[in-house]
């Protein structure tokens, strides 16, 4: 396995320390990532009252990634 190879770890540790929490992270996002990316209504305050706010989500892709060893 790559993650046994790249991080020297046994298959076990492997398995329960990251593929299967990469697993369930990308099966949260297959499920709520739409919802959790849809633009958002923001309040705004008295003297904007006739505007609104509005947060919209734009991935920019990978940035930066911290990794431990």
């Amino acid at each position: 396995m790559v993650a046994c190879l790249d991080s020297g770890k046994k298959k076990a540790d492997a398995m329960l320390g990251e593929i299967l929490v990469t697993v369930e992270k990308l099966k949260w996002t297959i499920q709520h990532g739409e919802k959790a990316l849809r633009p958002e209504r923001r309040p705004t305050n008295f003297l904007m009252m006739y505007k609104h706010n509005e947060v919209r989500w734009e991935p920019l892709g990978v940035l930066a990634a911290c990794v431990s060893w």
